[in-house]
């Protein structure tokens, strides 16, 4: 292969470097499997044998051994070839593109194509160029079942040969970014888990009464009377009895069943309250609730048969976890909402139907704990079977419901 060939179509480089195929400056190295039930080739073996799955997530630029060792004898009843330290290994298939640089002497499985590299050719310049190189690489790679570089290609692979002096300098450079933007990564990340935290303590100061002053604190600087929340609770339970009886009135009417006396009305069941063994003391004027309490009939949805649903415009959205959020909002970045049919909701999904202002949660994970606030885009919703819905009473603020919801967890892991 000539130089021009090799340049042709690649990105242009200083006057004193020149593009060749990496054969002209490696060997390449393949790699191979020991028989996995001859356990001669295996037990005790001292030599380090790695896999593209070792290389799965793998951070580090240089890696000494993978999860497991080959014998001698295994190594001469392979395909496997020692490769020297310095040899920068390539993973040609499933996938392409790992890349490392081999501590010490090493040898791979039939996943890899590495390369040994002749005197003035710097590891770290070929391990960085390999990684800035992957798209030109992987066009080279042809396969049926799965894409892979074989070893002729691989010697193929166009290579910017730049003075060792230069070489030098780059790598030094780049590994000092590296360093830098790692120490930012793992800082980046150890501030997102503090917000977390930060986040989790805010939410169960305000479902503990702790975060702003109380009505029962206000009304004694203020010299006046409050209503406690047991005051509010015996209203919305009285509201609920109200609704269930005059949704046993119309069933009995539609009947056509006419009550003689209110003994119909001895089968209304009253919602019991929580057990407060281990909730935390709230302060007063508070008190814990369940939710049924407090919410219209609480119900899940239901998955119906693909062929009833379809992510063309259609009559009612339907909602599933994927769409909720941890931030009370619904989702639908990259996941457009699905339609189902109004036929398909009055009546295989009636049990679900949702309105705006209902709170969805989601009660199958992980992670559990999303919970959203259904908006007024549409006037009705339905909900797949991992959402539970809530619908609360008059006198409960649907946003404190949803904010309760998502505090739960970080009060009692329990409802």
């Amino acid at each position: 292969m000539k130089e021009d060939d090799v340049a042709q179509g690649l990105w242009s480089v200083p006057s004193n470097w020149s593009w060749v195929p990496i054969r002209e400056v490696a060997e390449v190295i393949g790699g191979g499997t020991p028989r996995t039930g001859v356990r001669e080739y295996w037990d005790q073996g001292k030599i380090p044998w790695i896999t593209p799955a070792d290389l799965s997530g793998y951070r580090h630029k240089l890696i000494s051994h993978g999860a497991r060792n080959i014998t001698d004898q295994g190594l001469r009843n392979s395909g496997a070839r020692l490769a020297p330290a310095g040899t920068v290994l390539f993973t040609s298939r499933a996938p392409i593109g790992y890349v490392a640089i081999a501590a010490q002497q090493v040898c791979t499985n039939q996943g890899f194509k590495s390369f040994s590299l002749q005197p003035g050719i710097e590891p770290g310049f070929l391990y960085f160029y390999l990684q800035r190189s992957l798209d030109l690489i992987r066009s080279l790679a042809s396969g049926t079942t799965f894409l892979e570089i074989s070893g002729k290609k691989a010697a193929e692979i166009p290579f910017p040969v730049s003075p060792h002096s230069e070489q030098l300098q780059i790598v030094e450079v780049l590994d000092s970014y590296f360093t830098r933007l790692d120490a930012a990564e793992q800082a980046l990340l150890r501030a997102q888990a503090n917000l977390k935290r930060y986040r989790a303590s805010v939410l169960k100061a305000a479902v503990e009464g702790r975060l702003v002053p109380t009505e029962a604190e206000l009304a004694r600087q203020e010299g006046r009377e409050y209503e406690p929340a047991s005051v509010l609770l015996a209203r919305i339970l009285a509201e609920r009895k109200l609704r269930w009886e005059k949704a046993e009135r119309a069933k009995m009417k539609a009947k056509g069943i006419v009550p003689k006396d209110d003994r119909w009305k001895a089968k209304y069941e009253e919602p019991v309250g929580p057990s407060l063994s281990g909730l935390p003391e709230l302060p007063e004027g508070w008190c814990w609730v369940r939710a049924e309490q407090i919410s219209e009939f609480i119900t899940k949805g239901t998955t119906p048969a693909p062929d009833l649903m379809s992510e063309r415009q259609g009559e009612i959205p339907y909602v599933k976890v994927y769409n909720l959020t941890f931030d009370g909002a619904l989702d639908f970045t990259g996941n457009r909402p699905t339609f189902i049919s109004n036929s398909t909701h009055r009546e295989l999904l009636a049990r679900s139907i949702c309105l705006p202002g209902d709170v969805l949660m989601n009660i199958v994970g992980p992670p559990l704990g999303k919970v959203s606030i259904l908006p007024e885009a549409f006037a009705e919703w339905n909900i797949n079977q991992a959402i539970a819905r809530y619908r609360p009473l008059p006198g409960l603020s649907t946003s404190y419901l949803a904010l309760a919801a998502r505090g739960f967890s970080a009060v009692s892991h329990r409802f």
